[in-house]
């Protein structure tokens, strides 16, 4: 790491900070932003994986029995996800109307709450584990709306994969080529 960049030295014990020049500080500093939006009706939709439902027959197979401890885990991140998510509209919007709703349902919700923007999750589990037909029917809705839809991370990805893009691991492997010992990124540097 060169001076000119970070010039925090790690303590003893601590781990090198990060390689970027936020202030030379390892965070980025928050800033109050003013709330230029009036208002907006915001579809928020949860793409973590929910019930059995969402499953596809090879996450049936691939996890077996630990399926129920799986969905449970992404049940219980989607709560800070969508809080994180639900929370940034608040802070952005001055009136803020923002409904919520899974993935297997984001086209019935759109249709009855009529959103002017749609904020897609991220994800946890690769799409292959999804049902397909759950993908499919969603990628019917992203693929024919004209409201504007913004993906966070795997949300992005599903976008990608709603309109025929191929998505595979940083390595750029098949997902179920790299289950394991993945190369992961976390922000600005590898994990």
């Amino acid at each position: 790491m060169t001076p000119e960049f970070n010039q925090q030295q790690p303590q003893q014990g601590q781990s090198e900070p990060p390689p970027f020049p936020f202030n030379k500080r390892p965070f980025c500093p928050y800033e109050p932003i003013e709330k230029s939006i009036e208002a907006i009706r915001v579809l928020v939709v949860n793409d973590l994986l929910h019930d059995e439902s969402d499953l596809s027959d090879l996450a049936r197979a691939e996890w077996g029995a630990s399926a129920a401890a799986k969905l449970e885990r992404e049940r219980y991140i989607s709560k800070f996800a969508l809080d994180n998510i639900v929370g940034n509209i608040t802070r952005l919007v001055r009136d803020p109307d923002v409904h919520v709703a899974h993935l297997s349902k984001a086209g019935e919700a759109a249709e009855e709450f009529r959103p002017q923007a749609i904020v897609l999750s991220g994800t946890l589990a690769d799409f292959d584990y999804y049902d397909p037909a759950m993908l499919r029917r969603f990628a019917r809705f992203v693929e024919q709306t004209t409201v504007p839809v913004l993906g966070i991370c795997g949300g992005h990805q599903l976008i990608g994969l709603c309109f025929g893009v191929r998505c595979v691991t940083l390595d750029n492997l098949e997902p179920a080529e790299r289950r394991t010992d993945r190369i992961f990124e976390y922000q600005y540097y590898p994990v």
